[in-house]
């Protein structure tokens, strides 16, 4: 398997994985027309979501803690459904209310400029704020309680983005590094890792090793693990989760092939002498609190 792009992540392995649930995303081709973008999407999130059906004894797509809670008990792997590039719909309001009720995160924006924003993606001389559709775009999500996920968008797009959001609603940031280990243009601040904390979000830690380290002999599952303490040394310990990116195009560090190597991490953690709940919190638990607050 080796640390490809992608082959991290298979419904087998979850199981042996014994993890309780995932976020299951559709990305939608960027450089195709809105129009375009939107029905692919529309086509994708289908067969996605009858992909999960079909195996309704160990799989159930989750919209809510309650939902998850219940899962838990039965042994079911909440799949949860999202969006990666929130300009896969651009006309947002002709999707259809059971799409609305069955998507919990849109990825504000991705690697592209779109008439949202723009991403944290370098460039000189441009307008790097959210656009008014942006910002209204962000007040539609909060209305559907639908998770605003900040990772990808450019700093300025950023502050923009929680100057809208529902103060009630917790932001979050899926997957990203921190620029307290690693200065990477894809990595958030110390103040950005504070905002999401003071509203009560979640910052997912991802897995790509151009993001962990700047050189190659250092990126290793410590360094995961660095990334992880120092969002929580900026935040606190319930603002930090596992944001793995996995199947994402990603490159994981040396030591995570795959996510049967989760414990890995774990086991770095208890070698930091971290506490049970510092443990859970990050595995899981703080990214339930934070829904719980989003869909009861």
């Amino acid at each position: 398997m080796g640390r490809n792009f992608f082959y991290h992540v298979d419904f087998p392995r979850i199981k042996e994985a014994r993890v309780s649930g995932a976020m299951w995303s559709v990305t939608t081709n960027p450089f195709k027309s809105a129009s375009r973008r939107k029905s692919t999407f529309e086509e994708n999130f289908l067969s996605l979501k009858n992909t999960l059906l079909e195996d309704k004894r160990d799989i159930s797509i989750t919209r809510s803690y309650s939902e998850y809670k219940e899962n838990y008990k039965q042994g079911k792997h909440s799949a949860f459904m999202v969006i990666q590039g929130g300009n896969s719909i651009e006309s947002y309001d002709s999707l259809s209310q059971q799409t609305l009720e069955d998507l919990l995160r849109v990825t504000l924006i991705h690697f592209t400029k779109s008439s949202y924003g723009r991403s944290s993606v370098p460039k000189k001389n441009v307008e790097r704020g959210l656009t008014q559709k942006g910002k209204e775009f962000v007040e539609f999500l909060n209305s559907k309680k639908i998770f605003v996920d900040l990772a990808h968008i450019s700093e300025e797009g950023f502050y923009d983005a929680l100057e809208v959001h529902d103060k009630s609603i917790p932001p979050i940031v899926t997957h990203t590094g921190v620029k307290g280990q690693c200065d990477h243009w894809r990595n958030l601040t110390d103040k950005q890792v504070k905002a999401i904390a003071d509203r009560g979000g979640v910052i997912g830690i991802m897995f790509q090793k151009f993001f962990l380290d700047h050189k190659e002999k250092n990126r290793t599952i410590s360094r995961v693990v660095d990334h992880i303490e120092h969002t929580i040394n900026i935040g606190g310990e319930s603002c930090v989760a596992i944001g793995s990116d996995f199947d994402g195009m990603i490159m994981p560090p040396r030591g995570i092939n795959s996510i049967l190597d989760l414990p890995k991490l774990v086991d770095e953690m208890l070698q930091r002498k971290w506490s049970e709940k510092r443990i859970q919190g990050v595995l899981g638990r703080n990214f339930i609190n934070s829904l719980k607050l989003l869909r009861p």
